[in-house]
């Protein structure tokens, strides 16, 4: 966790501090821990999964099977 909090810029303190990962935070750390962003806030990413473009990655978000089913009806 010290590593995290440099590697972000901040204090070694700070993510000690979050009772959750900042939503600011959340994309920049996936990518630092190669995780989706739905692993460290589903309640922000729920459906979204990474995808790496270029030596980077990128939240999309994911079509779930019951939205094709419902656009079908």
């Amino acid at each position: 966790m010290p590593q995290l909090g440099k590697q972000l810029g901040l204090s070694r303190q700070a993510p000690y501090l979050w009772r959750e990962v900042p939503a600011e935070r959340v994309v920049q750390i996936a990518r630092l821990v190669d995780i989706s962003p739905a692993v460290l806030r589903p309640d922000l990413y729920e459906g979204f999964a990474m995808v790496k473009n270029d030596n980077m990655s990128l939240p999309y978000r994911c079509q779930a099977q019951n939205d094709t089913q419902k656009s079908k009806k």
